[in-house]
C-alpha cells in the first residue's frame, strides 16, 4: 500500500470526485440497501496494518 498521506489524499480525491455522481440506483440485494438515502455517500479503505482511511458519510448507521 503506498504511504498513509498518500492513500488519504486518494481517498478524499476520490469521494470528492463521485460524490454529486446521482447515476444508477442503490443495490437491491439486500433490502437494508435499497432503503439508504443516496446522499449517504461515503468511502472506506482498510490497511493491512489496521488503518482506516474514510470520506464523507463512512461512519454513519445503517437504516433498521
Amino acid at each position: 500500500m503506498p504511504e498513509a498521506a498518500e492513500v488519504e489524499r486518494l481517498v478524499q480525491r476520490v469521494h470528492a470526485r463521485f460524490k454529486d455522481n446521482d447515476e444508477g440506483e442503490n443495490s437491491r440485494v439486500y433490502p437494508a440497501l435499497e432503503r439508504v438515502p443516496r446522499d449517504l455517500f461515503g468511502i472506506c479503505v482498510a490497511g493491512t496494518s489496521g488503518r482506516i482511511y474514510a470520506a464523507g458519510r463512512s461512519r454513519t448507521n445503517s437504516p433498521s
